[in-house]
């Protein structure tokens, strides 16, 4: 029956046309003689619908949306690309300035070695007169019935260059041990307040620390151009800084000087920040590596190009992220405080100084500002927003740059944003920079022969 009706069917019917090109291999037919083969029909291009972060579309991404959706959803895609490349292109700028900037700063490094060596006679010159000015203040406040601790400890916080403060304080300081009215036993800072403790206890003389801090202004007024703004200013001191520290440990070998003696705090990753106070200089690389440690950060371009990225095998950076006053705890003596982010300058002149821009007018007069706010501490005998004198219990808490302690449950919650915030800041980077590279040129489906007045 089957059959039968397959022939009915197929009578006077036209055999169907195959096309042998795109038939089976099975069911192709052999060419005839002057037979020419047929083109292959090609097959349809898939269309390209764009990508994310994550890869390409595969299907129209507005499929099922209506006209006004679509068009909103295109520009919403459009602004988030635009914003995506924006960062992505800042991001890689701002990198690649990072690296390139330590190249051109050959001539600069140069001039900075010799003066390490030999300071310009502006800076010894300024030096002599501060330290002339020092003394004549210790002598006023020996003769006078002023209250002297017998015994201190100096703590210095955080704050660049503004350590310049605590530098004259320790001149005059300096002085009155001298005079026997007093006698300094140990120091501890952060950063900025770490290098100046750090380089009084190791070279031993005031003289050579002021001239070098000074020799650094009048650097800045020779290359003007690599100290322009707080940006090249940074980049600039945290290549000099690793200079002096080598300069340092290179011509001052006796690291007993500082052992016990210079306590200097260093932020490491475990991977939450966790503080270091570094009191135990067993080596040069090891003392060089804290005292670069408190006043940089492991991204530096130095760092990272140098390898010099770490302490003690953990990626290291400011001390002051961890605790940029830090206390001792022993009980042994009364301690002096300084308090650099007290002081009463603006905010435009303290992104400077903390950066390390400043010229040489500026350090002296900041030096003398330390010389004579201490002078009238002490002749006062209150505290000020910038010195204060404490005893050393042993429930000292972490400090930041002002003066605020910093209790356990907030150092908790800091370090565990510092987390977060890192591991987020990575993903949004890598995601928007893929995303921006993948549909930078993205065609989106083209609705501009739409009337969108009436949405």
């Amino acid at each position: 029956m089957g059959a039968s009706v397959d022939k009915a069917c197929n009578c006077g019917r036209k055999a169907p046309v195959v096309d042998k090109a795109l038939a089976p291999a099975s069911e192709k037919q052999p060419l005839t003689d002057g037979e020419e083969a047929p083109p292959r029909k090609k097959e349809p291009e898939k269309q390209f619908y764009g990508g994310s972060a994550f890869g390409y579309y595969s299907e129209d991404p507005y499929k099922g949306a209506t006209v006004g959706e679509a068009y909103h959803s295109s520009c919403r895609e459009k602004c988030c690309n635009i914003c995506c490349g924006l960062l992505c292109i800042l991001s890689i700028a701002f990198i690649t300035l990072c690296m390139v900037w330590p190249l051109t700063l050959d001539d600069a490094t140069t001039t900075w070695g010799q003066y390490l060596d030999q300071p310009p006679a502006q800076a010894v010159n300024a030096t002599v007169e501060l330290l002339k000015r020092a003394e004549h203040i210790a002598i006023n406040l020996t003769s006078s019935n002023v209250t002297i601790p017998p015994a201190l400890d100096l703590v210095c916080s955080g704050g660049g260059m503004l350590s310049l403060y605590f530098l004259g304080i320790h001149q005059v300081l300096d002085y009155l041990q001298a005079f026997n009215r007093t006698h300094v036993y140990r120091m501890a800072g952060a950063s900025g307040g770490a290098d100046v403790a750090f380089r009084s206890a190791l070279m031993s003389t005031p003289q050579k620390v002021a001239e070098q801090s000074l020799a650094f202004g009048f650097l800045q007024q020779e290359y003007e151009d690599k100290f322009a703004n707080p940006l090249f200013a940074l980049l600039s001191a945290d290549h000099m800084w690793r200079h002096l520290g080598h300069w340092l440990l290179q011509n001052n070998t006796n690291l007993s000087r500082i052992s016990g003696t210079a306590f200097t705090s260093v932020t490491v990753l475990k991977p939450w920040p966790t503080n270091v106070l570094v009191s135990s200089y067993t080596s040069s690389s090891q003392a060089y590596k804290a005292f670069t440690s408190t006043g940089s950060i492991f991204l530096a371009p130095d760092a990272i190009e140098k390898g010099e990225m770490d302490y003690d095998g953990k990626l290291a950076m400011d001390g002051g992220a961890s605790d940029c006053e830090p206390h001792f705890k022993d009980g042994l003596r009364e301690q002096l405080i300084v308090t650099l982010g007290g002081l009463d300058i603006s905010n435009e002149d303290t992104l400077k100084w903390v950066s390390g821009m400043y010229d040489l007018e500026g350090a002296v007069a900041l030096i003398q500002k330390g010389q004579d706010d201490f002078a009238a501490f002490l002749r006062g005998g209150q505290k000020t927003p910038t010195l204060e004198i404490v005893d050393e219990r042993s429930d000292w808490t972490a400090f930041d740059c002002y003066g605020g302690a910093v209790s356990d449950t907030q150092m908790v919650i800091y370090q565990v944003s510092f987390c977060v915030l890192t591991v987020l800041g990575c993903i949004v980077s890598c995601c928007c920079c893929r995303c921006w590279w993948f549909r930078c040129c993205d065609v989106s489906p083209d609705y501009k022969h739409i009337d969108y007045s009436k949405y």
